[in-house]
Protein backbone atom coordinates (compact mmCIF):
# COMPACT_ATOMS: atom_id res chain seq x y z
CA UNK A 1 0.00 0.00 0.00
CA UNK A 2 1.35 2.93 -1.02
CA UNK A 3 2.00 5.64 2.20
CA UNK A 4 -0.09 8.67 0.36
CA UNK A 5 -3.41 6.58 -1.30
CA UNK A 6 -6.74 6.31 0.99
CA UNK A 7 -7.94 3.01 -0.47
CA UNK A 8 -12.03 2.37 -1.01
CA UNK A 9 -13.36 -0.32 1.19
CA UNK A 10 -9.79 -1.53 1.94
CA UNK A 11 -9.01 -1.75 6.05
CA UNK A 12 -6.18 0.59 7.28
CA UNK A 13 -3.91 -1.22 9.23
CA UNK A 14 -1.13 -0.09 11.47
CA UNK A 15 0.84 -3.02 11.09
CA UNK A 16 0.31 -3.22 7.45
CA UNK A 17 -2.30 -4.57 5.18
CA UNK A 18 -3.80 -8.00 5.56
CA UNK A 19 -2.38 -9.25 1.87
CA UNK A 20 -0.12 -7.41 -0.28
CA UNK A 21 -1.38 -5.14 -3.02
CA UNK A 22 -0.63 -6.10 -6.76
CA UNK A 23 0.70 -3.12 -8.62
CA UNK A 24 -1.34 -2.80 -12.02
CA UNK A 25 0.66 -1.63 -14.89
CA UNK A 26 -1.44 -1.66 -17.31
CA UNK A 27 -4.96 -3.81 -18.67
CA UNK A 28 -5.78 -5.10 -21.62
CA UNK A 29 -9.11 -6.81 -22.64
CA UNK A 30 -10.09 -9.16 -20.21
CA UNK A 31 -6.65 -8.75 -18.14
CA UNK A 32 -5.22 -7.21 -15.49
CA UNK A 33 -1.13 -6.93 -16.21
CA UNK A 34 1.12 -6.73 -12.55
CA UNK A 35 4.27 -4.86 -12.90
CA UNK A 36 6.04 -8.32 -12.30
CA UNK A 37 4.54 -9.15 -15.60
CA UNK A 38 1.62 -11.55 -14.15
CA UNK A 39 -2.07 -11.62 -15.90
CA UNK A 40 -4.78 -11.93 -14.32
CA UNK A 41 -8.42 -12.62 -15.68
CA UNK A 42 -10.46 -9.45 -14.37
CA UNK A 43 -13.33 -11.62 -12.97
CA UNK A 44 -14.97 -8.34 -11.66
CA UNK A 45 -15.02 -6.63 -14.57
CA UNK A 46 -13.36 -3.30 -12.40
CA UNK A 47 -15.97 -3.33 -10.34
CA UNK A 48 -18.56 -4.17 -12.85
CA UNK A 49 -17.61 -1.52 -15.48
CA UNK A 50 -15.49 -2.87 -17.65
CA UNK A 51 -18.44 -4.12 -20.05
CA UNK A 52 -16.25 -3.97 -22.90
CA UNK A 53 -13.26 -4.81 -21.54
CA UNK A 54 -10.29 -2.90 -21.17
CA UNK A 55 -8.28 -0.56 -23.59
CA UNK A 56 -11.21 -1.70 -26.41
CA UNK A 57 -9.23 0.03 -29.31
CA UNK A 58 -12.58 1.82 -30.52
CA UNK A 59 -13.10 3.29 -26.95
CA UNK A 60 -9.52 5.03 -26.74
CA UNK A 61 -9.60 6.22 -30.24
CA UNK A 62 -12.92 7.37 -29.98
CA UNK A 63 -11.32 9.34 -26.61
CA UNK A 64 -8.13 10.77 -28.69
CA UNK A 65 -10.63 11.99 -31.35
CA UNK A 66 -12.44 14.26 -29.11
CA UNK A 67 -9.57 15.46 -26.82
CA UNK A 68 -7.77 16.69 -29.75
CA UNK A 69 -11.34 19.55 -30.16
CA UNK A 70 -12.93 20.24 -27.07
CA UNK A 71 -11.81 18.15 -23.40
CA UNK A 72 -14.46 20.14 -21.50
CA UNK A 73 -17.40 23.02 -21.02
CA UNK A 74 -20.30 22.97 -18.96
CA UNK A 75 -23.88 22.37 -19.95
CA UNK A 76 -25.03 25.58 -17.94
CA UNK A 77 -26.75 27.69 -20.96
CA UNK A 78 -25.00 26.34 -23.44
CA UNK A 79 -24.60 23.03 -25.10
CA UNK A 80 -22.62 20.57 -27.56
CA UNK A 81 -22.84 18.11 -29.91
CA UNK A 82 -21.22 15.24 -27.90
CA UNK A 83 -23.72 15.41 -25.39
CA UNK A 84 -26.92 16.10 -27.92
CA UNK A 85 -25.70 13.03 -29.63
CA UNK A 86 -25.28 10.68 -26.83
CA UNK A 87 -28.76 11.62 -25.61
CA UNK A 88 -30.56 10.74 -28.87
CA UNK A 89 -28.82 7.33 -29.30
CA UNK A 90 -29.46 6.68 -25.45
CA UNK A 91 -33.30 7.30 -25.95
CA UNK A 92 -33.33 5.35 -29.25
CA UNK A 93 -32.12 1.95 -27.43
CA UNK A 94 -33.87 2.77 -23.86
CA UNK A 95 -36.87 1.18 -23.06
CA UNK A 96 -40.07 2.89 -25.11
CA UNK A 97 -41.01 6.13 -23.40
CA UNK A 98 -37.75 7.20 -21.97
CA UNK A 99 -37.05 10.48 -23.86
CA UNK A 100 -35.29 12.93 -21.45
CA UNK A 101 -31.73 12.48 -20.65
CA UNK A 102 -30.01 14.38 -17.38
CA UNK A 103 -26.42 13.41 -17.27
CA UNK A 104 -24.08 13.33 -14.05
CA UNK A 105 -20.97 11.54 -12.32
CA UNK A 106 -21.83 8.41 -11.09
CA UNK A 107 -24.24 5.89 -9.99
CA UNK A 108 -24.77 7.32 -7.22
CA UNK A 109 -25.72 10.48 -8.68
CA UNK A 110 -27.79 9.34 -11.00
CA UNK A 111 -29.80 8.00 -8.17
CA UNK A 112 -29.34 10.89 -6.56
CA UNK A 113 -31.25 13.23 -9.26
CA UNK A 114 -33.91 10.45 -9.40
CA UNK A 115 -35.16 10.96 -6.24
CA UNK A 116 -34.96 15.01 -6.70
CA UNK A 117 -36.93 14.46 -9.70
CA UNK A 118 -39.59 12.38 -8.14
CA UNK A 119 -39.78 14.71 -5.29
CA UNK A 120 -40.47 17.85 -7.21
CA UNK A 121 -42.34 16.26 -9.92
CA UNK A 122 -45.10 15.10 -7.23
CA UNK A 123 -44.59 18.93 -5.62
CA UNK A 124 -44.99 20.20 -8.90
CA UNK A 125 -47.90 18.33 -10.00
CA UNK A 126 -50.22 19.35 -6.91
CA UNK A 127 -49.18 15.98 -4.68
CA UNK A 128 -46.64 17.65 -2.09
CA UNK A 129 -47.62 15.02 0.50
CA UNK A 130 -46.19 12.35 -1.42
CA UNK A 131 -42.69 12.54 0.32
CA UNK A 132 -41.20 9.05 0.78
CA UNK A 133 -39.71 6.38 -0.94
CA UNK A 134 -40.02 2.37 -0.66
CA UNK A 135 -37.09 0.43 -1.44
CA UNK A 136 -35.89 -3.01 -0.80
CA UNK A 137 -34.44 -5.26 2.09
CA UNK A 138 -30.47 -5.55 1.11
CA UNK A 139 -30.55 -2.27 -1.28
CA UNK A 140 -27.34 -0.68 -2.42
CA UNK A 141 -28.05 2.39 -4.41
CA UNK A 142 -24.43 4.27 -3.83
CA UNK A 143 -22.67 6.56 -1.03
CA UNK A 144 -24.00 10.19 -1.29
CA UNK A 145 -26.76 10.66 1.83
CA UNK A 146 -29.57 10.46 -0.67
CA UNK A 147 -28.42 6.66 -1.91
CA UNK A 148 -27.22 5.37 0.98
CA UNK A 149 -30.47 6.12 3.12
CA UNK A 150 -32.46 4.17 0.30
CA UNK A 151 -30.06 0.97 0.51
CA UNK A 152 -29.99 -1.53 3.39
CA UNK A 153 -26.40 -2.11 3.57
CA UNK A 154 -25.26 -1.00 7.05
CA UNK A 155 -21.87 -2.55 6.86
CA UNK A 156 -21.30 0.42 4.55
CA UNK A 157 -23.30 3.51 5.86
CA UNK A 158 -23.45 2.75 9.91
CA UNK A 159 -21.40 6.02 10.04
CA UNK A 160 -24.00 7.62 8.15
CA UNK A 161 -27.23 7.01 10.78
CA UNK A 162 -27.52 10.63 12.07
CA UNK A 163 -27.88 12.12 8.73
CA UNK A 164 -30.08 9.59 6.30
CA UNK A 165 -33.75 9.71 6.22
CA UNK A 166 -35.96 6.56 6.50
CA UNK A 167 -37.83 5.26 4.02
CA UNK A 168 -40.54 2.25 3.90
CA UNK A 169 -38.93 -1.13 3.03
CA UNK A 170 -40.07 -4.31 1.85
CA UNK A 171 -38.58 -7.85 1.56
CA UNK A 172 -36.07 -8.64 -1.06
CA UNK A 173 -37.94 -10.37 -3.65
CA UNK A 174 -34.36 -12.35 -4.19
CA UNK A 175 -35.22 -13.79 -1.20
CA UNK A 176 -39.09 -14.49 -1.23
CA UNK A 177 -40.67 -13.17 -4.33
CA UNK A 178 -44.16 -13.62 -3.32
CA UNK A 179 -43.67 -12.24 0.34
CA UNK A 180 -42.05 -8.83 -1.47
CA UNK A 181 -45.19 -8.25 -3.09
CA UNK A 182 -47.55 -8.91 -0.62
CA UNK A 183 -45.74 -6.53 1.99
CA UNK A 184 -45.81 -3.97 -1.81
CA UNK A 185 -49.76 -4.15 -2.05
CA UNK A 186 -50.10 -3.99 1.57
CA UNK A 187 -47.68 -0.89 1.87
CA UNK A 188 -49.56 1.16 -1.09
CA UNK A 189 -53.12 0.23 0.60
CA UNK A 190 -52.01 1.76 3.68
CA UNK A 191 -49.94 4.72 2.82
CA UNK A 192 -49.69 4.96 -1.06
CA UNK A 193 -50.91 8.57 -1.31
CA UNK A 194 -47.80 9.76 0.52
CA UNK A 195 -45.38 7.19 -1.55
CA UNK A 196 -42.89 9.41 -3.90
CA UNK A 197 -41.71 6.39 -5.97
CA UNK A 198 -40.58 2.79 -5.30
CA UNK A 199 -36.69 1.91 -5.91
CA UNK A 200 -35.58 -1.21 -7.35
CA UNK A 201 -32.34 -2.81 -8.81
CA UNK A 202 -34.41 -4.57 -11.65
CA UNK A 203 -33.69 -8.81 -11.59
CA UNK A 204 -30.39 -8.67 -9.35
CA UNK A 205 -29.04 -6.80 -6.25
CA UNK A 206 -25.77 -6.53 -6.66
CA UNK A 207 -23.80 -5.06 -3.29
CA UNK A 208 -26.53 -6.95 -1.54
CA UNK A 209 -25.19 -10.39 -2.61
CA UNK A 210 -26.13 -10.76 -5.76
CA UNK A 211 -29.92 -11.21 -4.86
CA UNK A 212 -31.94 -12.49 -8.06
CA UNK A 213 -35.41 -12.42 -8.92
CA UNK A 214 -37.59 -13.00 -11.70
CA UNK A 215 -39.27 -10.65 -14.26
CA UNK A 216 -42.73 -11.19 -12.93
CA UNK A 217 -41.70 -8.69 -9.92
CA UNK A 218 -41.12 -6.08 -11.96
CA UNK A 219 -43.71 -6.92 -13.82
CA UNK A 220 -46.15 -6.51 -10.81
CA UNK A 221 -44.74 -3.60 -9.05
CA UNK A 222 -45.04 -2.09 -12.38
CA UNK A 223 -48.49 -2.45 -12.79
CA UNK A 224 -48.76 -1.52 -8.47
CA UNK A 225 -47.37 1.81 -8.58
CA UNK A 226 -48.88 2.95 -11.85
CA UNK A 227 -52.35 2.17 -10.33
CA UNK A 228 -51.34 4.30 -7.16
CA UNK A 229 -49.87 7.09 -8.89
CA UNK A 230 -46.57 5.89 -7.54
CA UNK A 231 -43.25 6.56 -9.85
CA UNK A 232 -41.19 3.63 -10.27
CA UNK A 233 -37.47 4.53 -10.56
CA UNK A 234 -35.57 1.88 -12.09
CA UNK A 235 -31.45 1.49 -10.96
CA UNK A 236 -29.74 -0.11 -13.58
CA UNK A 237 -26.13 1.67 -12.67
CA UNK A 238 -25.11 -2.01 -12.01
CA UNK A 239 -27.57 -4.66 -14.32
CA UNK A 240 -28.17 -2.56 -17.40
CA UNK A 241 -25.98 -2.33 -20.85
CA UNK A 242 -26.66 -5.98 -21.65
CA UNK A 243 -25.30 -7.44 -18.09
CA UNK A 244 -28.29 -9.63 -17.13
CA UNK A 245 -28.93 -10.76 -20.83
CA UNK A 246 -30.92 -7.93 -22.44
CA UNK A 247 -29.95 -4.21 -22.97
CA UNK A 248 -31.66 -3.43 -20.01
CA UNK A 249 -33.37 -5.34 -16.61
CA UNK A 250 -36.59 -4.00 -17.54
CA UNK A 251 -37.25 -5.20 -21.42
CA UNK A 252 -37.12 -8.83 -19.66
CA UNK A 253 -40.36 -7.86 -18.09
CA UNK A 254 -41.25 -5.79 -21.05
CA UNK A 255 -41.75 -2.53 -18.64
CA UNK A 256 -41.13 0.75 -18.94
CA UNK A 257 -40.18 2.78 -15.58
CA UNK A 258 -40.74 6.30 -14.64
CA UNK A 259 -37.48 6.97 -14.14
CA UNK A 260 -34.32 4.62 -15.01
CA UNK A 261 -30.38 5.52 -13.81
CA UNK A 262 -27.42 4.03 -15.50
CA UNK A 263 -24.02 4.26 -15.22
CA UNK A 264 -20.66 1.58 -14.90
CA UNK A 265 -21.25 0.04 -18.43
CA UNK A 266 -22.24 3.44 -19.76
CA UNK A 267 -18.66 4.16 -20.57
CA UNK A 268 -16.92 1.17 -20.91
CA UNK A 269 -15.35 1.41 -18.06
CA UNK A 270 -13.25 4.42 -19.47
CA UNK A 271 -14.90 7.33 -17.98
CA UNK A 272 -16.85 8.27 -14.65
CA UNK A 273 -20.54 8.64 -16.23
CA UNK A 274 -24.03 8.20 -15.67
CA UNK A 275 -27.16 9.53 -17.34
CA UNK A 276 -30.68 9.42 -15.40
CA UNK A 277 -33.37 9.10 -17.88
CA UNK A 278 -36.99 10.61 -17.69
CA UNK A 279 -40.52 10.10 -19.67
CA UNK A 280 -41.96 12.86 -20.76
CA UNK A 281 -44.26 12.95 -18.24
CA UNK A 282 -42.05 13.58 -15.95
CA UNK A 283 -40.26 16.17 -17.95
CA UNK A 284 -43.55 18.38 -18.44
CA UNK A 285 -43.49 18.34 -14.57
CA UNK A 286 -40.92 21.01 -14.54
CA UNK A 287 -41.51 23.18 -17.65
CA UNK A 288 -41.70 26.59 -16.15
CA UNK A 289 -45.12 28.46 -17.62
CA UNK A 290 -45.65 32.10 -17.55
CA UNK A 291 -46.82 33.55 -14.29
CA UNK A 292 -46.18 30.76 -12.14
CA UNK A 293 -43.16 29.90 -9.83
CA UNK A 294 -39.57 28.75 -11.63
CA UNK A 295 -40.61 24.63 -12.06
CA UNK A 296 -36.47 24.25 -12.95
CA UNK A 297 -34.48 20.88 -11.75
CA UNK A 298 -32.00 23.20 -9.85
CA UNK A 299 -29.38 20.28 -9.76
CA UNK A 300 -26.18 19.68 -11.70
CA UNK A 301 -22.70 19.12 -11.63
CA UNK A 302 -19.34 20.48 -13.00
CA UNK A 303 -18.92 17.82 -15.46
CA UNK A 304 -22.21 17.31 -16.17
CA UNK A 305 -22.12 15.94 -19.83
CA UNK A 306 -18.40 15.56 -20.09
CA UNK A 307 -17.80 15.89 -24.25
CA UNK A 308 -14.67 13.18 -23.67
CA UNK A 309 -17.06 10.75 -21.81
CA UNK A 310 -20.14 11.69 -23.99
CA UNK A 311 -17.71 10.84 -27.25
CA UNK A 312 -16.43 7.61 -25.50
CA UNK A 313 -20.36 6.90 -24.28
CA UNK A 314 -21.67 6.94 -27.88
CA UNK A 315 -19.06 4.95 -29.25
CA UNK A 316 -19.51 2.25 -26.55
CA UNK A 317 -23.35 2.18 -27.92
CA UNK A 318 -21.86 1.87 -31.71
CA UNK A 319 -19.74 -1.26 -30.63
CA UNK A 320 -22.62 -2.78 -28.82
CA UNK A 321 -24.48 -2.45 -32.37
CA UNK A 322 -21.91 -3.38 -34.54
CA UNK A 323 -20.25 -5.92 -32.30
CA UNK A 324 -23.28 -7.53 -31.52
CA UNK A 325 -22.40 -7.44 -27.81
CA UNK A 326 -25.88 -8.63 -26.47
CA UNK A 327 -25.91 -11.63 -29.05
CA UNK A 328 -22.76 -13.19 -27.65
CA UNK A 329 -24.23 -13.47 -24.06
CA UNK A 330 -25.97 -16.59 -24.13
CA UNK A 331 -23.01 -18.68 -25.19
CA UNK A 332 -20.84 -17.22 -22.58
CA UNK A 333 -23.64 -17.46 -20.05
CA UNK A 334 -23.77 -21.29 -20.50
CA UNK A 335 -20.10 -21.79 -19.72
CA UNK A 336 -20.64 -19.50 -17.01
CA UNK A 337 -23.93 -21.61 -15.80
CA UNK A 338 -21.47 -25.08 -15.95
CA UNK A 339 -18.83 -23.04 -13.98
CA UNK A 340 -21.30 -21.85 -10.84
CA UNK A 341 -23.37 -26.11 -10.85
CA UNK A 342 -19.41 -27.06 -10.83
CA UNK A 343 -18.67 -25.16 -8.17
CA UNK A 344 -22.41 -25.92 -6.30
CA UNK A 345 -20.85 -29.54 -6.42
CA UNK A 346 -17.72 -29.24 -4.14
CA UNK A 347 -19.32 -29.38 -0.29
CA UNK A 348 -19.98 -26.67 1.50
CA UNK A 349 -20.92 -24.42 -1.31
CA UNK A 350 -24.73 -23.35 -1.87
CA UNK A 351 -27.30 -21.58 -3.86
CA UNK A 352 -25.74 -21.25 -7.83
CA UNK A 353 -27.56 -18.44 -9.21
CA UNK A 354 -27.40 -16.80 -12.61
CA UNK A 355 -28.52 -14.22 -14.36
CA UNK A 356 -27.07 -13.11 -17.87
CA UNK A 357 -23.17 -12.52 -17.13
CA UNK A 358 -23.79 -12.36 -13.54
CA UNK A 359 -23.26 -15.24 -11.51
CA UNK A 360 -22.99 -16.13 -8.00
CA UNK A 361 -22.53 -19.13 -4.86
CA UNK A 362 -22.29 -18.83 -1.76
CA UNK A 363 -19.33 -19.89 0.47
CA UNK A 364 -19.95 -21.72 4.01
CA UNK A 365 -19.20 -18.91 5.86
CA UNK A 366 -15.93 -19.03 8.36
CA UNK A 367 -16.68 -16.27 10.98
CA UNK A 368 -18.78 -13.22 10.79
CA UNK A 369 -21.60 -14.07 8.32
CA UNK A 370 -21.87 -11.46 5.79
CA UNK A 371 -19.59 -9.10 3.75
CA UNK A 372 -16.90 -9.37 6.53
CA UNK A 373 -16.65 -12.92 6.23
CA UNK A 374 -13.19 -13.97 5.60
CA UNK A 375 -13.98 -17.21 3.56
CA UNK A 376 -14.54 -14.91 0.39
CA UNK A 377 -10.95 -13.59 0.50
CA UNK A 378 -8.96 -17.14 1.18
CA UNK A 379 -10.93 -17.79 -2.66
CA UNK A 380 -9.47 -14.48 -3.69
CA UNK A 381 -6.05 -15.31 -2.45
CA UNK A 382 -5.48 -18.84 -3.97
CA UNK A 383 -7.31 -17.23 -7.36
CA UNK A 384 -4.64 -14.84 -7.56
CA UNK A 385 -1.98 -17.52 -7.67
CA UNK A 386 -3.55 -19.05 -10.31
CA UNK A 387 -4.05 -16.03 -12.32
CA UNK A 388 -7.14 -14.66 -11.94
CA UNK A 389 -8.86 -11.76 -9.75
CA UNK A 390 -11.81 -12.95 -8.01
CA UNK A 391 -12.94 -10.12 -5.03
CA UNK A 392 -16.02 -11.61 -3.02
CA UNK A 393 -18.73 -10.40 -1.50
CA UNK A 394 -17.93 -12.00 1.63
CA UNK A 395 -19.22 -15.37 1.27
CA UNK A 396 -20.17 -14.75 -1.99
CA UNK A 397 -18.20 -15.51 -4.35
CA UNK A 398 -19.30 -14.07 -7.67
CA UNK A 399 -18.28 -13.28 -11.42
CA UNK A 400 -19.12 -10.44 -13.35
CA UNK A 401 -16.92 -10.66 -16.31
CA UNK A 402 -16.13 -8.62 -19.75
CA UNK A 403 -19.38 -9.06 -21.74
CA UNK A 404 -17.34 -10.41 -24.47
CA UNK A 405 -14.45 -12.12 -22.84
CA UNK A 406 -13.03 -15.02 -25.25
CA UNK A 407 -15.04 -18.11 -24.91
CA UNK A 408 -11.83 -20.16 -23.79
CA UNK A 409 -10.69 -16.90 -21.07
CA UNK A 410 -13.95 -17.45 -19.76
CA UNK A 411 -13.70 -20.96 -19.74
CA UNK A 412 -10.10 -20.89 -17.47
CA UNK A 413 -11.83 -18.44 -15.37
CA UNK A 414 -14.46 -20.67 -14.08
CA UNK A 415 -11.43 -23.59 -13.82
CA UNK A 416 -9.44 -21.74 -11.51
CA UNK A 417 -13.04 -20.74 -9.30
CA UNK A 418 -13.65 -24.20 -9.06
CA UNK A 419 -10.05 -25.44 -8.11
CA UNK A 420 -8.93 -22.41 -5.70
CA UNK A 421 -12.45 -22.92 -3.70
CA UNK A 422 -11.77 -27.01 -3.52
CA UNK A 423 -8.23 -25.63 -1.78
CA UNK A 424 -9.71 -22.60 -0.07
CA UNK A 425 -12.32 -24.55 1.72
CA UNK A 426 -10.18 -27.16 2.91
CA UNK A 427 -7.12 -25.21 4.62
CA UNK A 428 -7.04 -25.62 7.93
Amino acid sequence: MHANLWYPYTPVRASGPDRPMIRIKSAEGSHLIAEDGRRYIDGNGSWWVSNLGHQHPRLVAALKRQADWMCHVSLAGITHEPAEALAEALVNIAPNGLEHVFYTDDGSTAIEVAVRMALQYHQQTGNPGRNRFIALEGAFHGETVTSASLSDMPVFHQSLSCLAFDCERISSPGVDEELALTELYNLLNKKGECIAALLVEPLVQGAGGMLMHSPHFLREARRMTHERGVLLIADEVFVGYGRTGTMWACDQADITPDILCTAKGFTGGMLPMAATLATATIYQAFVDREGEPSRTLLYGHSYCGNPLACAVALEVLKVYQEERIVDGIAARGEILQAGIEQLAAIDGVTKPRRTGLIAAVDLPPMGEQGYKDPVGWRVYDEALKRGAYLRPLGNVLYFVPVLNMPLDVLDRLMQIACETTERALNVN
